[in-house]
């Protein structure tokens, strides 16, 4: 009877890893297919809390993680890109897109598990594009979320009828202690999602009822929590907020459907389970257990949005209080462009110019920080690092057509309209080495602590000193660029050269180091080469701007 009974077991806890996998897979997969624009929309469109909230639904369906907006969310804050008046609503919207999962989950193609999975990989194969290979990627983890739910179903089944199962389920049968176990089994996990999920599973299985369901997706909204409440560890007062309001906002909601889940009824039954029957009913023509389940889940957060949203100026007021920042809540943006000087094309430059000045010490600062992250180890730092691109996407943004109208203006001098050429260029090319630091080397970065790689001490030391006069240049070029000097522009201009030439000199010592044998060459030869090339690139964009300062556009 102990192998009868261990055997399934052990297949379900099989299935569950399967089904976790494919949700992390379809995770990693989406956030490739999006990832980088995610962060731009969450900038972008958060200008009202009906824009947030849907801001909020539509990158948790590419996260497929609830928590990994919120976390994001916390980092935005945290370095000035949104106010937390803004994050209020994207966290409503992140908890909507987090039941998507379920909902899809709900049609129950386990069946067709193979052929989803199938489908994933020829098009992930055969396709030449990025994009779609990622998409096919996806798709193959849809499809093992379906075949862990199918092996987690076939195993747990016969059992439904093993007494001392149902026994040890039954102790479990109360509302409270569903929530209690959907908290500490999202905590653990991570994915408030998978609990879903698992829970349809378990639900079709026939180990649990749709009261026990229920209750366990109720918990794992607030256990949800827990991650995010520990990833606003350090980021000072106004990442903790976001993390409180996400507590406050879920606990809350879970507390208001709790007592029509137990004492207030209808027709003998309690009348949140009356209505998710009555609406899954009226809205689909129908519906067994697990879309019942998927719709409790979803019009939970729905309900939670129609509560709250109303309510986002005093809650405000209220975490402010309890935290309170300590200089005014501004977002990130433009400090010296002026629209009323666009009249007076001379202080227009200026101003312009103290703006680019400005973009260009937020890249120095991403370049220098970027080394750091690699020799700390730090993928919080990596984040931030990460988020300062965005900073520089966004004063270039107020910069260019702040510009444009300066060129547009009638009878101006030929030196000015050379100047506004100019400082378009300079403010191009620092966005690009923003770019090439964030799209090329934090990735590279990323890699090497993923995969705890160490690169040599004389690879290290190279890379440092290549690092060293990279910066150095682009230092020099900042200065030129705030004090308009064109003699250390020229010095910047003529830094081209010899970079690539020293560049060319380190990439044969490392191939002299490989020829050796030395392991640690060995195992970071591709991310030191890349590394190496792309301060290359950065030190050309430098160089580029010294051309530009001089006249040789």
């Amino acid at each position: 009877m102990i192998k009868n009974l261990l055997l399934p077991l052990l297949e379900s806890l099989g299935g569950l890893g399967l089904l976790l996998f494919g949700m992390f897979f379809i995770n990693d997969a989406l956030q490739k297919v999006a990832g980088f624009k995610l962060r731009k929309q969450l900038v972008s469109l958060t200008g009202s809390p009906l824009r947030g909230l849907f801001t909020g639904l539509v990158v948790t369906v590419f996260n497929q993680s609830s928590t990994a907006t919120i976390l994001l969310e916390v980092s935005m804050v945290t370095a000035g890109l949104l106010t937390f008046y803004q994050t209020m609503a994207v966290t409503i919207g992140a908890e909507i897109g987090s039941t998507v999962t379920a909902q899809i989950v709900a049609f129950q193609l386990t069946d067709y598990a193979v052929l989803i999975a199938g489908f994933g990989f020829y098009l992930s194969f055969l396709t030449k594009t990025r994009k779609w290979k990622n998409i096919g990627n996806a798709i193959i983890g849809i499809g093992i979320i379906f075949l862990g739910m199918k092996i987690i179903a076939d195993s747990l089944t016969p059992l439904r009828d093993y007494q001392p199962l149902a026994a040890l389920v039954e102790t479990g049968a109360s509302p409270l202690a569903g929530i209690v176990i959907g908290l500490v089994f999202t905590a653990i996990i991570h994915s408030s999602g998978a609990t879903s999920v698992m829970v349809i599973v378990l639900a079709l299985a026939g180990v649990i009822n749709l009261s026990q369901g229920v209750a366990i997706n109720l918990g794992a909204q607030v256990g949800t929590c827990f991650t995010v409440a520990l990833g606003s560890i350090g980021r000072g007062r106004e990442g903790k907020r976001v993390a409180l309001w996400h507590i406050i906002h879920q606990t809350a909601g879970v507390l208001i459907i709790y007592p029509f889940l137990t004492v207030i009824t209808y027709n003998n039954e309690p009348s949140w389970l009356y209505f998710i029957k009555w609406f899954t009913a009226k809205v689909l023509g129908g519906g067994d257990i697990a879309r019942q389940l998927a719709m409790a889940h979803s019009l939970s957060a729905v309900f939670n949005a129609f509560i709250f949203l109303p309510l986002l100026v005093p809650a405000r007021m209220l975490l402010c209080r309890i935290l309170p920042a300590r200089d005014e809540e501004k977002p990130f943006g433009p400090r010296y462009i002026d629209e009323e000087l666009l009249s007076t094309p001379p202080l227009a430059l200026e101003q312009a110019r103290k703006e680019i000045t400005r973009e260009g010490e937020l890249v120095l600062e991403m370049l220098n920080e970027s080394l750091v992250v690699f020799d700390s180890r730090d993928l919080k730092l990596l984040e931030t690092v990460s988020l300062k691109d965005i900073r520089v996407d966004i004063l270039r943004n107020a910069i260019v057509p702040y510009l444009t109208r300066v060129g547009q203006g009638e009878y101006l001098p030929e030196e000015l309209s050379v100047e506004e050429i100019q400082l378009l260029y300079i403010t191009a090319d620092l966005e690009a080495i923003g770019d090439v630091i964030d799209k090329n080397i934090l990735p590279l970065a990323r890699k090497k602590l993923e995969n705890n790689l160490w690169f040599s001490d004389e690879g290290w030391k190279d890379i440092v000193a290549l690092h060293e006069r990279v910066t150095g240049n682009l230092v020099k070029a900042i200065t030129a660029i705030r004090d308009n000097n064109r003699e250390l522009a020229k010095l910047v201009s003529d830094s081209k050269e010899e970079i690539n030439r020293y560049e060319s000199d380190l990439r044969k010592r490392h191939i002299e180091r490989l020829h050796s044998g030395l392991t640690e060459a060995l195992e970071t030869s591709s991310i030191h080469l890349d590394l190496i090339d792309q301060f290359k690139r950065i030190n050309s964009h430098t160089a580029t701007i010294g051309y530009t300062l001089i006249g040789k556009m």
